[in-house]
């Protein structure tokens, strides 16, 4: 099992765009009115904040795999660095090494769209609270710390 997690304070960010903005027309509340609604819930009534809490479908998916089934990347690290995480995964899979031509990594389609208004300062950091101790425990599990 190989798993590409981001930030959740920007894929929750993200999924509010996608969902509201892609999907479904233009949003009727503000991500910052959507987000103050939501963190007054569980996670489990607030789907767009539980799949941030990463660490928990992991310890579920650890019953089933067993630590050296398992390869979890920062996705910042792989697109910033994506040689050196392709060469984890190949590794990870028992398979020979790949190097992409530059004009395969040129060429590679990825989503680099913007948004219309940044997330208000005060909105991040009451993200970054609430996800705060659900990525603690994700480091502990890892035993690596993403910088979240």
């Amino acid at each position: 099992m190989i798993a590409l997690l981001r930030n959740p304070v920007a894929r929750t960010y993200s999924a509010y765009h996608y969902r509201f903005s892609v999907r479904h027309g233009r949003a009727s509340r503000t991500f910052e009115e959507t987000i103050e609604t939501l963190l007054n819930r569980s996670p489990d009534k607030a789907p767009i904040l539980r799949r941030g809490i990463y660490v928990d479908d992991l310890l579920r998916w650890s019953r089933f795999f067993g630590d050296e089934q398992m390869l979890v990347l920062k996705s910042e690290d792989f697109f910033e660095h994506p040689q050196e995480n392709l060469d984890r995964v190949l590794d990870f899979l028992d398979l020979p090494g790949w190097e992409p031509s530059a004009a395969e990594l040129r060429d590679t389609k990825r989503n680099r769209g913007g948004y219309e208004q940044n997330m208000e300062a005060t909105t991040r950091r009451r993200l970054e609270d609430y996800f705060e101790p659900h990525n603690r425990r994700l480091y502990e599990f890892l035993g690596v710390d993403f910088g979240w």
